[in-house]
């Protein structure tokens, strides 16, 4: 009702977090959706016909659907409640919402994305997988950044934080506000050095 205009992907989300002044008009973005998109360049994963799995059914895993569903991915809500997700994902026609008792019994399996606060400090011991079913995967995301390597995250070979997608979508707002593109070099030395803030 406040904005005149929504970028598609803020709209297929339901989420707006950048607004932007432009020739009179409102626009709204979803900078989560490109925070997630450079965590899946850096790592340099292939999710094109791929099995990826999202846990949990809240506001940050429908920018991180979205974000795989444009490149193409195969894609599962892992939920517990999926009558409730199958209500409020349903704008997502391609997405299949499963069980964690359904996730065991699926082969072939690419990425898994932690979107659950299961794991964040100070319930550090949490995690939604176990750890002799991490060598399934491909590579493992948990959009928590503090402990820097959750539980949830041990035990991957490909793995990533939600540090870089929390310096990403800053970046892409403020790319959207002063309509400049940014190096990707310029925002690696911003993560490094966030990183090294926060870690060390």
């Amino acid at each position: 009702n406040f904005l005149d205009e929504i970028s598609n992907e803020a709209k297929e989300i339901g989420a707006v977090n950048t607004v932007i002044s432009k020739n009179g008009k409102l626009i709204g973005y979803n900078t989560d959706y490109y925070g997630f998109k450079i965590i899946v360049e850096r790592l340099n994963l292939q999710i094109k016909s791929q099995k990826n799995f999202i846990c949990g059914a809240g506001g940050s895993a429908r920018a991180v659907i979205k974000c795989l569903e444009d490149l193409g991915g195969e894609n599962y809500l892992v939920t517990r409640n999926i009558e409730k997700a199958r209500n409020n994902f349903s704008n997502f026609k391609n997405l299949k919402i499963i069980s964690y008792e359904d996730l065991e019994k699926i082969n072939y399996k690419n990425l898994i994305v932690n979107c659950t606060p299961c794991g964040m400090s100070p319930n550090i011991d949490c995690s939604v997988l176990e750890d002799n079913q991490k060598n399934q995967y491909n590579a493992g995301i948990d959009i928590i950044y503090n402990p820097e390597k959750t539980k949830f995250l041990e035990g991957f070979k490909v793995f990533q934080n939600g540090l870089l997608m929390l310096v990403g979508q800053a970046i892409k707002a403020d790319e959207i506000w002063l309509e400049r593109k940014i190096d990707n070099q310029i925002i690696d030395e911003i993560y490094d050095e966030i990183k090294k803030k926060i870690y060390n």
